[in-house]
């Protein structure tokens, strides 16, 4: 009768306390990057630093929003790691370099067999439903699965991912500090926003054009990561020397209710 080794639990406990403890770092440099972000923006508006410190100061005050789980609470697992795995391994990419549609059981090229190299010990059921939940994966027969993006919702399943929601948030800022502030003057800004605000609607309209955007939306992410896929494929085959620089862009669409005007 095979007995468990003692000691592999308490290594298995430290190695998540550990990568606990990095998230914890990350989480705190993003959340200080939003911050002077947010901070910036509203300098550059001429708002005095006695305003912002105080508008801040009352925000932490009044707000208490029920907290979220996260992937540093509870069970939470980082799906995220599995998407970024099928991108990334040449194994589970085509010659274009776009993910392939791997069957979900397999001792080499399946979606288990991606899990637990990104996320030894994890449940490869729960985190296939979790990401087919989310759209980021989907089945392309009983057996068959397919990326269909790296794109996440954040908060599904009851697991939030906050890294995504703080990417997303410090990525406009980004975006609006540099229109705003380096391309002042200059011209045409250099980074896109756009952004309309409708006519009053029907809350039933509204969900009508929640699914509109969801759909066109997604395909445009689908486009983006399609064609960012095939260029960075030629540009790891190029043997340009020196290496061009290199970006890693960040396309975000969203949808705000707006004003209840009752």
């Amino acid at each position: 009768m095979r007995t468990k080794n003692p000691s592999s639990g308490s290594r298995r406990k430290r190695q998540l306390r550990g990568k606990d403890s990095l998230l914890s770092s990350e989480l705190e440099a993003q959340i200080s990057e939003v911050t002077r972000l947010l901070v910036r923006i509203l300098k550059a508006m001429r708002f005095t630093d006695a305003q912002i410190t105080s508008a801040i100061q009352l925000a932490c005050e009044v707000e208490r929003p029920r907290p979220v789980r996260s992937p540093t609470a509870g069970k939470g697992e980082l799906w995220g790691n599995v998407l970024c795995q099928w991108m990334e391994d040449p194994k589970f990419v085509d010659e274009s370099g776009q993910p392939r549609v791997i069957p979900i059981a397999g001792p080499t090229i399946s979606f288990s067999s991606l899990v637990q190299q990104s996320l030894p010990g994890a449940n490869v059921k729960e985190c296939l439903d979790g990401l087919i939940k989310m759209g980021s994966v989907v089945r392309m027969s009983p057996r068959k699965v397919r990326l269909r993006s790296p794109v996440t919702i954040y908060s599904a399943s009851g697991v939030t991912f906050v890294e995504g929601i703080l990417l997303s948030v410090r990525e406009l800022l980004r975006t609006v500090s540099w229109n705003l502030i380096e391309q002042s003057g200059s011209g045409e800004a250099r980074l896109f926003q756009r952004g309309v605000a409708g006519v009053e609607i029907t809350e039933a309209d509204f969900d009508d054009l929640l699914r509109m955007v969801q759909l066109h939306g997604m395909n445009l992410l689908e486009s983006f990561n399609g064609w960012a896929n095939q260029r960075a494929a030629l540009a790891k085959r190029s043997r340009k020397n020196p290496k061009p620089k290199m970006v890693r862009p960040y396309i975000g669409i969203y949808l705000s209710r707006g004003e209840d005007l009752g």
